[in-house]
């Protein structure tokens, strides 16, 4: 039986920076001017403090804290010294949020549907919004909808395919550009891929793992021992989370009534391709090695 929750929900935005302090500030207010906003946001810069004084005029928001790590922790790293640091003089809320900076609420009340679909008892760990992908360049390695990443769960012998595909430099890039030439090429002559009266009709559903950009977290995954300590500096958040939430036996829903638009621009690009390569690797046999040794 379904449990109903009266109180308005309490949310935590971590919103992790990287050389875009100007895009940082754009997300940060207009995610502080939402109605039923998120009581506090946390913004992890990992630019160094004395490249980032534009984010400084965000301490002055109420609820929002802009934290300078003393070294560049990569995505969820940063996402979870952000959430430790907050958890020290906060209780834990009921949603946390990791998010990218290049995102815009496409829904204005966002946070109040939010509250509102989720209001009863029991409730999924993670939610997996709808995310319509933008891109200014030529090529883009995304399909216009993000959501759901993966729909099931991938075999050992396929992560360990990608495994071998990141070990070699060559191979990486061949491979990165093929999906990007892919990506592209559906996008172009597919559009959105769905009638959008249809696309509005569509109900939440079980998956097996969020996009990275946007991942809406509810407590329960943490109070059941799940966590942000992600093993890798960059790739591959997305199967952390979905075999975290798995071995939680907890479920993840993507819920397409959520909407946001992310403004695709890949900050992956300001690192040299051989070290993408390098952080690639490592995230592929830390989750072979941990989740797929089977």
């Amino acid at each position: 039986m379904e449990e109903k929750r009266n109180m308005k929900s309490s949310v935590l935005i971590l919103c992790v920076n990287y050389r875009n302090d100007a895009e940082t500030n754009v997300f940060v207010r207009a995610a502080a001017g939402l109605p039923s906003r998120a009581a506090n946001i946390v913004v992890i810069s990992n630019s160094p403090a004395e490249e980032s004084g534009e984010l400084e005029s965000l301490n002055s928001i109420e609820g929002v804290q802009v934290l300078f790590p003393e070294k560049n922790l990569g995505y969820f790293g940063g996402a979870a010294y952000g959430l430790s640091s907050y958890l020290d003089t906060h209780p834990l809320p009921d949603w946390v949020i990791v998010s990218n900076t290049d995102i815009t609420f496409q829904d204005q009340d966002f946070f109040e549907k939010l509250n509102e679909y989720y209001a009863s008892i029991p409730l999924p760990a993670v939610v997996a919004p709808d995310i319509m992908m933008t891109y200014s360049g030529c090529l883009t390695d995304s399909p216009t909808y993000q959501n759901p990443y993966m729909r099931t769960r991938p075999s050992a012998t396929k992560m360990r395919g990608f495994y071998f595909i990141n070990n070699y430099y060559m191979m990486y890039n061949f491979y990165d550009f093929f999906t990007k030439i892919k990506h592209t090429a559906i996008n172009m002559f597919f559009g959105k891929g769905k009638n959008e009266s249809n696309y509005q009709q569509e109900k939440p559903e079980p998956i097996y793992a969020p996009f990275g950009a946007f991942i809406i977290f509810h407590r329960s995954y943490f109070e059941r021992g799940g966590s942000l300590d992600y093993g890798c500096f960059l790739y591959g958040e997305e199967i952390f989370v979905a075999e975290s939430t798995r071995l939680l036996n907890m479920s993840i829903i993507y819920d397409p009534r959520l909407k946001i638009i992310h403004r695709h621009h890949q900050t992956t690009n300001m690192i040299p391709s051989k070290i993408r390569t390098h952080y690639a690797r490592e995230a592929v046999r830390y989750l072979v090695d941990t989740f797929f040794s089977e």
